[in-house]
């Protein structure tokens, strides 16, 4: 990669000297402001309000939903994609493949910083993962900027007209869009999670960078109004993000307890509504103990994901899988009854005995027990209805666990409840 960058760079200097010239200052005029808003937004940031302002992290950024501690610490300043792919689309390659730089020596010195304090590192991720990240989307940025001057090589970056005036140029610009994105999956694709969530990040982020492009070339002037308005808008970005994050599960990628309870609270009001019923499943992975004492709790954790991807394959779009604690999961099953719910369970058990997770120490074989439990809510007390729900799956699970594991137990028909008398 950094070979490939630094090449990237000799050659188009090369053709910079022996075609064009000398750069003109236009040219250097935008490219030192949008790299210096990219800079900026950077630093806002890194601090306490500058991070309330601007956000944490940006699309470019570190892997949401990736559930591993090093996606949430090895992060990518924010928006950078906002402010560096109107470069792309304004300048010639070179700008844009040096519209990280900036980024990277300015986010350098502090990433770079001493341990202290029994610190293992400084205050993000270690520099050539930075740089890593800055070579790629420079590549990417590069790699948008010929294609668009492949497919409107008349393109102006003082006139509107001429950069989005035209069919021409619209289908420019988007197929230079296309290609930063295909570059950019190619180049890093850890970097990119899966979900409607970071879809719509990147579809925003674009469409902003689209606009801050054209509005430059229409007047510089209109940039005044457009930053504040982005600024905003990444704010409003920035709280979904924390609250997909506060309803998903870091490790398994999973619905949290809580986030999974509100669910099955509002849908058991629903199916009360609607005179259908309901289903959960606990699951527990048997003799999880022994997997994190012989392989340790890293690799326990990679069987925990393993599962809970078994779980999401074997059950359908409108059911809900959350992870109820250690190595226990509950999905939430709608419109079920008892046999369609033991029918999903065992096709849940024969998921994850298929499974075979591939860890330090060699392959491991993993199976799970599961309760179910299911009924019509018959009761205005939804909180209650799940609650009920929960306790008959759990002394089935337990029921399984007696029974020998790596099996389906289902719940006793529920007990009815006798009427307080009346006074």
């Amino acid at each position: 990669m950094d070979a490939l960058f630094g090449l990237s760079v000799a050659l188009l200097v090369a053709e910079g000297v022996m075609g064009a010239g000398a750069p003109r200052a236009t040219e250097l005029a935008t490219f030192a402001t949008f790299t210096g808003l990219a800079v900026l937004t950077s630093l806002l940031g890194t601090s306490p309000v500058g991070a309330s302002l601007a956000g944490a992290t940006g699309w470019a950024g570190g892997a949401r939903g990736e559930g591993s501690i090093e996606a949430g610490r090895d992060a990518y300043p924010a928006m950078t994609t906002t402010w560096t792919l109107p470069v792309a689309l304004l300048l010639p390659p070179l700008y844009a493949l040096l519209a990280h730089v900036p980024l990277w020596l300015a986010a350098a010195p502090r990433r770079a910083r001493p341990a202290r304090r029994g610190r293992t590192g400084g205050d993000g991720p270690p520099t050539h993962n930075l740089f890593h990240d800055s070579a790629a989307l420079g590549l990417a940025g590069a790699a948008a900027a010929l294609a668009h001057r492949l497919l409107d090589p008349a393109i102006d970056p003082g006139s509107a007209d001429r950069l989005a005036g035209s069919a021409r140029g619209v289908t420019a610009l988007f197929a230079a869009v296309t290609v930063y994105l295909a570059v950019d999956r190619l180049l890093r694709p850890r970097r990119w999670a899966a979900g409607r969530d970071h879809i719509a990040t990147v579809i925003v982020q674009l469409c902003a960078a689209l606009v801050l492009a054209v509005m430059w070339a229409a007047s510089p002037v209109l940039l005044v109004i457009a930053v504040p308005l982005v600024l905003l808008l990444r704010r409003g970005l920035a709280h979904a993000e924390l609250l997909s994050a506060a309803r998903t599960d870091a490790k398994t990628r999973l619905a949290t307890l809580g986030y999974w309870r509100q669910v099955a609270t509002a849908e058991t009001a629903r199916s009360h509504g609607l005179g259908r019923p309901l289903g959960v499943l606990l699951v527990d992975i048997d003799h999880f103990k022994q997997v994190n004492d012989r392989h340790g709790h890293i690799d326990g954790d990679v069987v925990l994901l393993a599962v809970a991807d078994a779980l999401r394959h074997a059950t359908r779009p409108q059911d809900l899988v959350g992870r109820f604690g250690g190595e226990e999961f509950v999905v939430l099953l709608v419109g079920v009854d008892l046999a369609a719910a033991a029918a999903i369970a065992e096709r849940i058990r024969d998921s994850v005995a298929a499974v075979r997770v591939h860890l330090t120490r060699g392959e491991q074989r993993v199976t799970v027990s599961v309760g179910v439990a299911s009924g019509a809510p018959a009761s205005h007390d939804d909180h209650g209805v799940v609650t009920d729900l929960l306790e008959r799956a759990d002394a089935a699970l337990y029921r399984a666990k007696r029974e020998g594991r790596d099996r389906v137990c289902l719940a006793a028909a529920p007990v009815p409840r006798k009427p307080r008398p009346t006074t």
